[in-house]
């Protein structure tokens, strides 16, 4: 499992073609699987409660309930994202609603997104033209997760979010990439006990 940073997701959001950057923005801004983001129609976005909802997962031209009732989820985004959506569905629909069981992405032809098509004549040219050795889109699912945890989200939140059946699960997938604890935390505590004046400290410091 390697991650993309900062600077590489960017790169390659520069790098890619530009009809199929809103499906990488989503994939990493979300954390959803790449059959949940082909599975994804206009009805699914909140733009009130700023959330997507994942209702279905789309799989060699069906789609599919997700295998788990935790995998049915809520997903937390931003105004960026929103945005961008929100442009993607003005440049398809005009001055019109989104049809609401209309799919979200689409291929340049608006077909429904064939997966090998887009791994072999999308991705893997972003990824050589941004100087980037080669991971697999789902990569962008790991990103998703270890950017939450660098920030200090918790295990559950991050196990909400990404839809996995328990915290252990998240835990034990990503428990490397949890921050670790300072150094100074033990001197910290140790003057927030002797600030307070505790009759133990004095005594063991006699």
């Amino acid at each position: 499992m390697q991650p993309f940073t900062v600077e590489e997701i960017n790169a390659i959001l520069d790098a890619i073609d530009p009809s199929f950057a809103p499906l990488v923005l989503c994939a990493v801004s979300t954390g959803l699987r790449l059959g949940e983001l082909l599975g994804l129609q206009w009805q699914d976005i909140d733009y009130g409660k700023r959330q997507i909802r994942v209702r279905r997962t789309y799989w060699r031209g069906r789609d599919y309930v997700p295998k788990t009732p935790r995998s049915r989820r809520e997903v937390d985004v931003g105004d960026q994202l929103l945005g961008v959506l929100g442009g993607l569905a003005r440049a398809r629909f005009g001055g019109e609603p989104p049809v609401p069981a209309a799919p979200v992405f689409l291929s340049q032809r608006g077909h429904h997104v064939n997966l090998g098509v887009f791994r072999e004549r999308v991705w893997m040219p972003a990824l050589g033209q941004a100087g980037i050795s080669y991971r697999k889109p789902y990569a962008l699912r790991h990103t998703f997760a270890t950017l939450l945890l660098a920030q200090g989200q918790s295990i559950p939140y991050v196990s909400a979010q990404l839809g996995h059946s328990s915290p252990t699960m998240t835990l034990n997938v990503y428990a490397k990439f949890l921050p670790q604890e300072r150094r100074e935390s033990p001197a910290k505590f140790e003057a927030q006990l002797h600030g307070r004046g505790n009759p133990a400290v004095s005594l063991n410091a006699r």
